[in-house]
């Protein structure tokens, strides 16, 4: 058995315009003020939801090594 909501599509978090965070649905209600400014969210049913969150991009490869030095003249030998 797997778990549904009851509404799936279109109730995701939305974004609250006063503070710009994400306000997650609770039992797929919006709860009536906002938990991080605390500006009431009546009217917020009629924004667009929040984009949810991708994976990150993958880091990019690394450099080729660079080529070697070449090797020095060599010495007098110290008498």
């Amino acid at each position: 058995m797997c778990f549904r909501p009851a509404e799936a599509g279109g109730n995701g978090p939305v974004l609250c315009p006063e503070c710009g965070k994400r306000i997650n649905r609770v039992n797929g209600e919006l709860p009536s003020k906002c938990p991080f400014c605390k500006c009431s969210t009546e009217g917020f049913e009629d924004l667009e939801p929040a984009p949810m969150p991708g994976a990150a991009a993958a880091p990019a490869a690394p450099a080729a090594p660079a080529a070697p030095a070449a090797p020095a003249a060599p010495k007098p030998p110290v008498a």
